[in-house]
C-alpha cells in the first residue's frame, strides 16, 4: 500500500477574490478567459467586501426517502431538490463620497435588478489581476435590492450595503482560466 497523501493546507486568511464580471462578458462560463474575468467593466469587490456576514456559497441538498418494500428491512434514500445560495453581500458605504468615485464604486455599479457572474478565486493572491492557469468558481447571479446599513453601532460600526443576492443558474466547479 502506497503512503498516505496529505497535502499541505491553503490559508484562506486573504487569499482570496471575488469579482463581478457582467453578464454576457464571460461567452462560456466552464472556459472563461483572463481577459473576460480582467475585463474593465468588471468589478474586484474583495476589498469592499466584510468578512462577518458574508459566508459565500452554500447548498443544501433535501433526502428523499424511497418507498419501502415489504421485504426490506432497511430505508433506502435518493437525493431530492438542491437549492444552491450565496450568503447577501455586505460591502462598504463611503455615502458622502461621489458617485464615480473609487469608494463608492460597489455602490453605483451593484444596482438591484442587474445580472452578473460572480467570479470566486480561492487560492488568489489578492492583489493580482486573475491569470491563465488559475482556478476559479463562475456563480450565475441576480441582485436584490440595496440595504443601506452599519456594521454596528459602536466605535467599530461602519456604513454599509446589504444586498441580497439570488442564483440564476447552476454555478461551475472550479474551473481552469484560459489565457487570452
Amino acid at each position: 500500500m502506497a503512503a498516505p497523501i496529505r497535502p499541505a493546507g491553503v490559508s484562506a486568511f486573504g487569499n482570496e477574490k471575488w469579482i463581478v464580471v457582467p453578464k454576457g462578458v464571460i461567452l462560456d462560463p466552464e472556459n472563461p478567459t483572463e481577459d473576460e474575468i480582467n475585463d474593465p467593466t468588471a468589478l474586484d469587490i474583495s476589498g469592499f467586501l466584510y468578512v462577518d456576514g458574508f459566508d459565500g456559497l452554500t447548498s443544501d441538498t433535501t433526502r428523499v426517502n424511497a418507498p419501502r418494500r415489504i421485504m426490506d428491512r432497511s430505508q433506502n434514500q435518493s437525493l431530492g431538490t438542491t437549492t444552491r445560495t450565496v450568503g447577501d453581500l455586505i460591502y462598504t458605504l463611503s455615502p458622502q463620497s461621489a458617485d464615480n468615485s473609487d469608494e463608492k464604486k460597489a455602490y453605483t455599479t451593484l444596482l438591484e435588478g442587474l445580472e452578473f457572474d460572480l467570479v470566486w478565486g480561492p487560492g488568489l493572491d489578492k492583489d493580482a489581476d486573475v491569470a491563465g492557469g488559475d482556478f476559479v468558481k463562475v456563480i450565475p447571479i441576480t441582485l436584490g435590492p440595496q440595504d443601506e446599513t452599519t456594521t454596528g453601532r459602536g466605535e467599530e460600526g461602519e456604513f454599509a450595503v446589504r444586498q441580497a443576492v439570488g442564483i440564476t443558474d447552476i454555478p461551475t466547479r472550479l474551473v481552469e482560466v484560459a489565457t487570452s
